[in-house]
């Protein structure tokens, strides 16, 4: 009897205006560097406390405990809610999102209603570093961009392949926010200083180069060089540099097979062969010896 009545008193929670879609989690596919937990509509969103989940019957829609493991993106696409993530209050309008991590407290309720949201919870052992940003509300310049993914993976059919093309469009729609919402767009002035000194490496990557003349060339400090690099290129100076004289020697390796190691070491800027050799190998996963051998 008491089973019943607990039943009974939940009901309205399972029979929520939600429209969700929870795919079988396999080991073989939760094995994926990235796959969806769950991913629906939510009409009329209700208030959703982590941790804790404390049911509050007069304002409950919808009880998602599974998102709060797994990493979270809850967008706004009507009417207008409040969330806390981590301590900070920040209004949810239509065209943003939640973005929450598996170590983040957050709770989120409507302000104006119906609050229509869409959420898609995931995980995979590549999301770490992929998305090394903190939880919080982010605005899209573009809604569609979620839009287009959402219908993409949410409308697919749901059948054994389904979890595979998720696990797809999911990434490159990450890929997508990375590129445009969490990270900032670099300014013309960034771009064109990071260009400076690109075009001097391209034709000088040869040369003996240290921070400070690559700083130099941009006009700016060694320290406000670094941040200009990652900003625009997600690499330091002296990375972009190896990656550039480890491209260069892989032309000349493929282009004159009769150079030495050693030849092609200096060639690129590098004075010690076995130093040259560490460098390639920790790029390419091979010595230039071994890749030169694999070219037609």
């Amino acid at each position: 009897m008491g089973d019943q009545m607990d039943f009974q008193k939940f009901q309205h929670i399972i029979n929520t205006t939600s429209d969700a879609y929870y795919p079988l989690l396999l080991p073989t596919l939760t094995s994926l560097p990235f796959y969806i937990v769950s991913i629906g509509i939510q009409r009329e969103e209700g208030k959703i406390n982590h941790p804790g989940l404390m049911y509050q019957e007069e304002d409950a829609q919808m009880v998602r405990p599974e998102a709060f493991s797994n990493y979270h993106i809850l967008y706004s696409a009507s009417g207008l809610g409040e969330a806390v993530v981590n301590g900070q209050k920040t209004l949810v309008p239509p065209g943003s999102f939640i973005f929450s991590t598996p170590e983040n407290a957050r709770s989120y309720e409507p302000v104006e209603s119906p609050w229509c949201t869409k959420w898609i919870s995931f995980n995979g052992y590549a999301l770490e570093k992929l998305l090394p940003f903190k939880g919080g509300v982010y605005s899209l310049s573009d809604p569609e961009i979620f839009e287009q993914y959402f219908s993409a993976i949410f409308n697919a059919p749901k059948n054994q392949t389904w979890m595979q093309v998720s696990s797809s469009h999911l990434y490159r729609f990450l890929l997508e926010l990375i590129s445009t919402t969490f990270t900032p767009a670099p300014t013309d002035k960034t771009r064109k200083q990071v260009r400076a000194v690109q075009n001097y490496l391209n034709t000088h990557f040869h040369e003996e180069l240290s921070l400070g003349d690559m700083a130099n060339l941009a006009g700016i400090s060694e320290t406000h060089l670094c941040r200009l690099f990652q900003e625009v290129l997600q690499v330091r100076p002296f990375e972009y540099l190896t990656h550039l004289r480890i491209q260069k020697a892989k032309e000349l390796l493929q282009k004159y097979p009769t150079l030495h190691t050693a030849e092609v070491a200096h060639m690129v800027g590098y004075k010690s062969p076995s130093y040259f050799t560490m460098l390639f190998k920790q790029a390419e996963g091979i010595t230039p010896s071994g890749f030169r051998n694999m070219q037609p």
